[in-house]
């Protein structure tokens, strides 16, 4: 009859295995544990920073409707889905909101939207008129289009959005734009004229844009004024950059033009040139770039050369008396 002790070893070594799994499900368990109360005590440590509420802006005619909501750039998705990145890209802080209606017509509602941009430029960057629109007397750079409000008060981009394009609306909706602006005190140290950048002649009116980044689909290119010409029926587009130092402009300088000869653009000739303006062809639009001192500019993306090559030097003298 076979004996049964050789088994006790199998037993034995299935024993000794068990808990050695079972003491590594304990530590996983254990460390699990550990993480998860430093986590909590990690969240419970993290400062919550009030939503800001606009209510005391309210003119007679308003009512608060909802109460105030606040988004960060994380989380801007959730109330602008579609549209986060392009305020993200530009410097986004935080946007602040808030809906109200009319006291007299609960039906009938706005919504303030504050997007802190960080700095004034952010705020411009951001501030696209509407083709179309009314220019208001709230700020320098302000409008309304069908009742709305948007304007740019310092770091703040504002948008009042009524629902409906009724005239009480429109009215409650200025006057709730006019309250933000008298109430929030803005540094303008920092400020410039853009209008100063530019010269008069041939400018379309209220054309001239901020852009804060990738401008022209260069990455490093950013911080740059643009502005919209016309000359003889040929549209033209005019930039400015202003940099930090004269080496920084010359080397900004460098990297647009090698970005436009990455993609095949080629030398454009017939016309006479200026040492220090460089031009391009591409496809059939011509560009022309010169750096001086602080300043990189010139025309982008033009039809026609003859304006390109006018607006160019009208553009760099223009500079070179802003620096004498």
């Amino acid at each position: 009859m076979p004996s049964d002790k050789p088994a006790k070893p199998r037993k034995l070594a299935q024993t000794v295995v068990s808990l050695c799994v079972l003491a590594v499900l304990a530590g996983v368990a254990a460390g699990l544990l550990v993480k998860q109360s430093r986590f909590r005590a990690w969240r419970t440590k993290q400062p919550i920073e009030a939503v800001t509420s606009f209510e005391h802006l309210l003119p007679d005619a308003l009512a608060p409707m909802s109460p105030p909501e606040r988004f960060m750039p994380a989380t801007l998705w959730k109330k602008i889905n579609g549209q986060a990145d392009f305020y993200v890209d530009a410097g986004l802080v935080e946007l602040n909101c808030q809906r109200f209606a009319l006291a007299a017509s609960p039906a009938d509602w706005l919504e303030l939207y504050v997007y802190d941009m960080a700095d004034w430029t952010g705020a411009l960057a951001v501030f696209v008129p509407r083709e179309g629109a009314a220019a208001v007397d709230i700020t320098d750079d302000a409008y309304q289009s069908n009742g709305s409000v948007f304007l740019v008060h310092g770091r703040y981009y504002v948008e009042v959005r009524a629902a409906q394009p009724t005239e009480r609306l429109a009215e409650a909706a200025m006057a709730l734009a006019r309250n933000f602006v008298a109430d929030t005190a803005i540094d303008t140290a920092s400020h410039l004229d853009p209008a100063r950048l530019f010269p008069p002649g041939d400018l379309v009116p209220d054309s001239i844009t901020f852009r804060k980044a990738n401008v022209f689909g260069l990455a490093e290119f950013d911080n740059v004024w643009l502005a919209e010409y016309e000359l003889d029926g040929v549209k033209a587009r005019a930039f400015i950059s202003v940099r930090d130092s004269d080496e920084e402009a010359e080397r900004l300088f460098g990297s647009y033009v090698d970005f436009l000869d990455e993609f095949g653009a080629e030398r454009a000739w017939g016309l006479l040139h200026r040492t220090g303006v460089i031009d391009r062809e591409l496809s059939g639009s011509y560009y022309y770039i010169f750096h001086f001192g602080r300043y990189v500019g010139g025309v982008h993306e033009c039809s026609d050369q003859d304006t390109a090559h006018q607006l160019a030097y009208e553009l760099h003298d223009h500079v070179a008396r802003l620096q004498e």
